[in-house]
């Protein structure tokens, strides 16, 4: 690393750690700041753990219409579905080759327009696809979206429409990137220097260390990202083009090095990093993140995760505290139940009851 990077870092993390535990409003863009509560001091969530058989090694879970949707990338069938209440295996599907309509590798899914609709992004095989889970007529997606030149550099993709998405690009400076893949159209909210506007970092850069997960409110008012190197989650309302920074409970961003060794400018982390965020979920009324605030290995050993919930204004409504780690997380709101992946060494379907 130069002089001028190592000149850039030190800067950086002296700003960052100097920043005060305040409430700061620049034009559209206010940002919030909150810490957490003693772990005795928080609500306490006992999870009740599932021996579903059907799976081998889950990774994502989705709740969706009274059901369970739950991803495994393994060499077979990419989504089991279950009915909530019962936990009743129901069927699998998602084919998992590179043909049409087949899939490679599930992200994260969410919840589309119509009902029982949900869209995955696949990263190897470069294409958006829309499950329904009540069609049983064919494990195959009902709409496959190939990704192509014009939105090559999206890594995520929250469903607008059937050709409408809200895409975070890493060859975009803005947060919130929304395209229309038949007009190969873009509209943009945010931008990321808006993290630090004092701090003078390559793209490339600031995509890594804020780099995270996505969800979307089922109204498709509100857009969110948190970090899982950086502990931050940012709401979009779209109809008014604000966002909202929430910034903790640490308020702490990774050790790196600026490394250009691979014949572009990245951020080159240093040990093993503590997750933050590991996703968020968007309800009627308020964003819940999911935080583990330990590294991978130190998660397992720990056994516990934490919940955050704001309101779309960024205030602390609940913490709670997990007696699971969870790898992956989703919300019954009418239930009030979280649902997760647990994060052991035998990963299965886990249940908390909230209030």
């Amino acid at each position: 690393m130069n002089a001028t990077n190592l000149i850039i870092i030190t800067s950086l993390l002296l700003l960052l750690s100097c920043q005060p535990k305040a409430e700061n409003q620049i034009d559209d863009y206010t940002v919030k700041y909150f810490s957490k509560q003693d772990d005795a001091e928080m609500t306490v969530l006992k999870g009740e753990k599932f021996p579903l058989i059907e799976f081998i090694n889950p990774r994502h879970i989705l709740a969706l219409d009274d059901h369970l949707v739950i991803v495994e990338n393994e060499l077979n069938n990419i989504f089991y579905l279950y009915r909530q209440d019962t936990k009743e295996f129901v069927r699998s599907f998602g084919v998992n080759a590179m043909g049409p309509g087949e899939i490679f590798m599930a992200s994260r899914p969410h919840i589309g327009i119509d009902r029982g609709d949900f869209w995955t992004y696949d990263a190897t095989g470069r294409s958006i696809n829309k499950y329904n889970i009540y069609n049983d007529t064919s494990k195959l997606a009902i709409l496959q979206i190939r990704q192509r030149e014009s939105f090559s550099g999206a890594t995520s993709f929250l469903p607008i429409s059937d050709s409408v998405f809200m895409t975070q690009d890493m060859s975009d400076e803005h947060k919130f990137v929304q395209i229309n893949i038949g007009q190969n159209q873009r509209e943009k909210y945010g931008n990321w220097n808006d993290m630090d506007p004092s701090a003078d970092l390559p793209l490339t850069v600031l995509f890594t260390i804020y780099q995270g997960s996505e969800g979307a409110s089922r109204d498709g008012r509100y857009f969110g990202i948190c970090g899982s190197i950086s502990d931050f989650i940012e709401i979009l309302d779209k109809e008014t083009g604000k966002i909202v920074s929430i910034r903790g409970p640490a308020n702490e961003y990774p050790d790196f090095d600026v490394d250009d060794s691979r014949g572009w400018v990245s951020a080159e982390f240093r040990g093993a990093p503590v997750i933050k965020y590991r996703s968020i979920y968007l309800g009627e009324n308020s964003v819940f993140g999911l935080y583990s605030g330990a590294t991978n290995k130190e998660s397992i050993e720990n056994q516990k995760s934490y919940v955050f919930e704001f309101d779309f204004q960024g205030n602390l409504l609940s913490e709670y505290l997990l007696d699971y780690a969870v790898l992956s997380f989703s919300i019954d709101e009418k239930t009030k139940t979280i649902f997760g992946i647990s994060h052991d060494e035998d990963r299965n379907l886990v249940a908390f009851q909230y209030e």
